[in-house]
């Protein structure tokens, strides 16, 4: 054989051996593609980060997901068609946390953002007494998923981890939810005594004693401070002894009027649009997604006109960018159907407008980026839509 004959011949080999390479790489990537599709859809609510480094030998697939389904399929498929790679696999909430993967609010209202920096745009909040679930530590923040199963990242000063064994005795012990719209705990049974902290609507708290006028609570990184039981509820008599009604939305809704709107608020010191209405319904018992896009997934679809016949108090109302259909439309916006033509939303601040032509408080822009309306009060336990006593960040 000839020195030229060779060289074709080893040229040949590797380029074969090039092909099928790169051909394992494009259908591992469209496994990939297909797994996050299935299982980890949204960013929001589950994680799923992956990367191929074909430079080594054998190549290296890093994954970190929330999902262990994905990482049970995923290495079926490896096996299943015999690809050889070097596995640096990573199932959150992070072995490093060890035992303390779960974490409590300590703060009236904690604002947690997108990514480990005070700098990021900031996603959500989490008020006093919540719990979270723990997925992993940067520096001095940690990732978490609140109860409406929402990621973000929140300082590490802000909560308190706790294992489960923690979990059970915070959820056994008697808690009380502050109920008045602001307020504040005290150092002693006086008003008049210096003050622990501040308290919005939804803030929960440890009971320690319950005195004549005062709850003595307990924080959960050990504070105790003493709270007027005028302006709270014991908390499960608050979750068990009621039943949600349009009149109640309406009520909640009506008394943020005012309220200036902020960029991932949920609390009483600002809201933006899907935050108001999952606070709204939160104070309802009910637990809504957090964002606009994944409100518009839950409870039964009314119309998708602005058909006020059809409408009733306590619907959620989107706006967005009309697609081809309900599907591929925009949402970007939310508010409550107030009844009449109104709704309430946060805009600006938390005020009404009108769907009515013409209402002196007619909101042309909503009226002409109107999407669709949800009914929430008759899907309450299916459809999406969580009361607080069956989310498992509650009890």
């Amino acid at each position: 054989m000839s020195k030229f004959a060779a060289v074709i011949i080893v040229s040949v080999l590797v380029f074969v051996s090039c092909s099928v390479n790169t051909t394992s790489v494009d259908k591992l990537k469209e496994n990939l593609a297909d797994l996050k599709n299935n299982f980890a859809p949204d960013h929001r609510t589950a994680v799923f980060n992956y990367s191929i480094n074909i430079n080594k030998k054998p190549v290296e697939l890093s994954v970190e997901t929330t999902e262990p389904e994905i990482l049970s399929r995923l290495r079926s498929y490896l096996n299943k068609n015999k690809i050889q790679v070097k596995e640096n696999f990573k199932l959150l909430p992070d072995e490093k946390l060890k035992d303390k993967i779960y974490g409590i609010v300590n703060l009236s209202t904690a604002n947690l953002r997108t990514k480990p920096k005070h700098s990021a745009e900031m996603a959500t909040q989490a008020l006093l007494g919540t719990v979270v679930k723990v997925l992993k530590k940067n520096d001095g923040w940690l990732m978490v998923q609140t109860p409406d199963k929402y990621i973000s990242w929140i300082e590490a000063d802000a909560i308190a981890q706790i294992n489960k064994q923690e979990l059970k005795k915070y959820f056994t012990g008697k808690r009380i939810i502050y109920i008045s719209d602001f307020g504040f705990s005290y150092e002693t049974a006086n008003k008049k005594s210096s003050r622990v902290s501040d308290l919005v609507a939804g803030d929960i708290l440890q009971v320690k004693k319950e005195l004549r006028h005062f709850y003595q609570v307990k924080y959960p990184d050990g504070r105790e401070a003493f709270i007027p039981k005028s302006n709270c509820s014991e908390f499960t008599k608050w979750t068990k002894q009621f039943r949600v009604s349009a009149i109640s939305v309406i009520d909640t809704a009506k008394a943020f009027t005012g309220i200036p709107y902020l960029w991932g608020g949920t609390s009483e010191k600002g809201f933006d649009c899907s935050g108001f209405t999952k606070t709204v319904y939160f104070l309802n018992r009910i637990i809504l997604p957090r964002d606009a896009s994944q409100q518009a997934l839950v409870g039964t679809f009314v119309d998708s006109t602005v058909n006020l016949d059809k409408f009733q108090p306590g619907d959620l109302l989107f706006f967005g960018k009309r697609g081809r259909d309900i599907k591929s439309s925009k949402v970007v916006h939310v508010g409550i159907y107030v009844g009449n033509g109104k709704f309430i939303h946060a805009s600006g601040m938390v005020k009404r407008n009108s769907l009515k032509k013409n209402d002196v408080d007619f909101n042309e822009y909503r009226y002409n980026t109107f999407l669709f309306a949800r009914r929430i009060l008759n899907s309450v336990g299916k459809k999406g839509v969580q009361t607080i006593l069956s989310n498992k960040f509650y009890y």
